[in-house]
This record gives C-alpha cells, sequence and structure tokens, in this order.
C-alpha cells in the first residue's frame, strides 16, 4: 500500500490484516473495522468479529483490521518515558482517586511524547486517519468499501462517510458518540454510567 503522505511529505505506514471471506464464491466486498479509542489498535479486529456474534459478517466480506497512524504498528512513535510512567494506583484508593491518578500520570506522558513529536501529533486527526482508510480502499483495489467502527469509531465513520460518500458500500456505527470530541466529557460520562 502505498503511504499516506504527512504534510512535511514524510509518509507512514499502516499495518493491515484480512481475513478472507468465508465463502469466496458469495463475497461482496470488504468491511474495514475499527474498535473504537482513539488509540486503539485494530489489527486483530477480524479474528475478534469472526469470534462474536457479528460473525456473519465475514461470510460474504474480506474482514479488513488496520492499526490507525500513531497506533501500534502504524508509524507508532518512541515517547520519551521516566520512571514512574508504568506505576499504578495504590489498590487502597478509592476509584475516584485511581482514577485521578491514572489520568494525571496519563496526561503528562502524553504532553511529553506532543513536545518530543509536535508535527506528528498533529496529524493524528480523525480526518486524516479517514484519508488512510481511502487509502487502504484504493490498496486493496475496492471500487467501495463497508465499515463496521465501535465508539471513537463511530466519528471515524462519519468522518469518512463525509469525505468519500461515494465510496461507502454499508456502514454500521455502534455505541455513536457525541459529535464534539471532548476526552473529559467522555470520561464523565463513562463515570456516570457506572454508578
Amino acid at each position: 500500500m502505498e503511504k499516506p503522505p504527512m504534510p512535511d511529505g514524510r509518509k507512514i505506514d499502516i499495518a493491515l490484516s484480512r481475513q478472507k471471506a468465508t465463502d469466496p464464491a458469495r463475497r461482496k466486498g470488504v468491511v474495514l473495522l475499527n474498535p473504537g479509542g482513539p488509540g486503539q489498535s485494530g489489527i486483530h479486529e477480524p479474528r475478534w468479529i469472526t469470534d462474536s456474534k457479528a460473525a456473519g459478517i465475514g461470510v460474504d466480506h474480506d474482514l479488513i483490521g488496520f492499526d490507525p497512524r500513531g497506533v501500534d504498528y502504524s508509524a507508532n512513535v518512541a515517547c520519551p518515558s521516566l520512571p514512574g510512567d508504568d506505576a499504578e494506583p495504590l489498590a487502597s484508593l478509592p476509584d475516584k482517586e485511581k482514577a485521578r491518578f491514572v489520568f494525571e500520570r496519563d496526561a503528562k506522558v502524553n504532553q511529553r511524547c506532543v513536545a518530543a513529536h509536535p508535527e506528528f501529533v498533529r496529524n493524528l486527526t480523525t480526518e486524516n486517519v479517514a484519508r488512510d482508510m481511502d487509502r487502504i480502499r484504493e490498496a486493496l483495489s475496492e471500487e467501495k468499501i463497508g465499515f463496521y467502527g465501535v465508539f471513537w469509531g463511530t466519528a471515524l465513520g462519519a468522518a469518512y462517510r463525509t469525505a468519500f460518500d461515494s465510496r461507502v458500500d454499508r456502514m454500521l456505527l455502534d455505541s455513536v458518540m457525541a459529535p464534539i470530541f471532548d476526552v473529559g466529557a467522555m470520561d464523565d460520562a463513562t463515570n456516570t454510567a457506572r454508578r
């Protein structure tokens, strides 16, 4: 697959996995899969889908998993690490304090990573990942693609459909997230739902 470019002209490798339709005679195309996140690997999604109640989708479609840019096998960057980056909260802390500890720990790590790779991080947008999906479509020589996305994957699917509507075959958006991407608001909603 031709690597999608960044504004400075460098190319990004996008890692893919493919599980071919189990009934090739009925094959209708491909379905790209995204498990959500952002920042979650999707490379193993085809295997997980075939072990789920949605397994029927793989009968007549090839299932395509991919790591979005900046995630695991797709141009993941090495961020500077310091002692304590992998520290876990004390088991005796109340849930709210554990959550605060993890949030503050991860925020420090993320700030350090952004400072080390600012240009790369600026290109980790939903719209750019949608463009990468269209490069995947091209690399697979498909006129149209199907898509199944969960949570942040629903925003990715909406971004793809907005930019490339005529190239969408079928699309299922599961657990649709709010149109405004705000990690704090999402965390608050998750914490409220758990109560």
